[in-house]
């Protein structure tokens, strides 16, 4: 998906950043992109589970609530 974004719009992965609230998915896939990773702690991904993920995101963002 982050791919076609790249291709679509003539960006470099590193133009690129990619904001989600799942370790195993959003931050996995800017990871294989080569994007930059923002997680935010505001769906089911926990402050804790997020200190643990290997390889970290980039940015971990609280939840505004």
């Amino acid at each position: 998906m982050i791919r076609g974004i790249l291709r679509r719009h003539s960006l470099a992965p590193h133009n690129l950043a990619m904001v989600g609230d799942r370790l195993y998915t959003d931050m996995a896939m800017a990871q294989r992109a080569g994007a930059f990773g923002v997680l935010v702690l505001t769906g089911e991904t926990t402050a804790a589970s997020a200190a643990e993920y290997l390889p970290a995101p980039d940015l971990i963002v609280e939840g505004t609530g």
